[in-house]
C-alpha cells in the first residue's frame, strides 16, 4: 500500500514508522523539514519539503498513486483545506485527517473524508477507566 502523510510531528514520525515497518510505501509532506528529523528510519521513506495547502505541491505528492492520505498537521483548519485540495485533486482517494475540535466531525465525515478525533477518543478513554464510569 502506499500513503502519503501529511505532516510529520509526534504522530506523523510515529506512523511513517508504523507504516514503513508494515512494508508500505510511505511519502512524507511537511513544510518545515527540521521535523524528518523525529522520523527514527528513514529508509525507504520519500520526503516532500513543500506547502502543504499548495494545490502543486498536493499533485506532486500524489504523482504517484496513493492508496491512503493521512492529513495531521497540528491544526484543524489547515487539515480541512487539505483535505479537501486532495479531494479535488482526486476524489476517489481515501483521506483521514485529524479534527480536534468535535463539532467539525460530523461535517466532514458527510462530505466523505473520514475524521480521527483525538478530544472524543480521550474522552471516551476517560469515561471507561475505573471510577468515572
Amino acid at each position: 500500500m502506499r500513503v502519503v502523510i501529511i505532516g510529520s510531528g509526534r504522530l506523523g514520525s510515529r506512523l511513517v514508522s508504523v507504516f514503513s515497518k508494515r512494508g508500505d510505501s510511505v511519502l512524507v509532506l511537511e513544510q518545515n523539514e527540521s521535523k524528518f528529523m523525529y522520523i527514527e528510519d528513514k529508509q525507504g521513506v520519500e520526503f516532500l519539503v513543500g506547502d502543504s495547502t499548495d494545490e502543486k505541491i498536493i499533485r506532486q505528492a500524489l504523482k504517484k498513486p496513493a492508496d491512503l492520505v493521512l492529513v495531521i498537521t497540528g491544526n484543524d483548519y489547515t487539515n480541512i483545506m487539505i483535505a479537501q485540495k486532495i479531494k479535488l485533486v482526486d476524489k476517489t482517494i481515501k483521506v483521514i485527517m485529524r479534527l480536534f475540535d468535535i463539532n467539525l466531525v460530523t461535517v466532514y465525515t458527510e462530505l466523505g473524508i473520514e475524521v480521527v478525533c483525538p478530544t472524543s477518543l480521550t474522552i471516551d478513554a476517560l469515561l471507561k477507566m475505573p471510577g468515572l464510569s
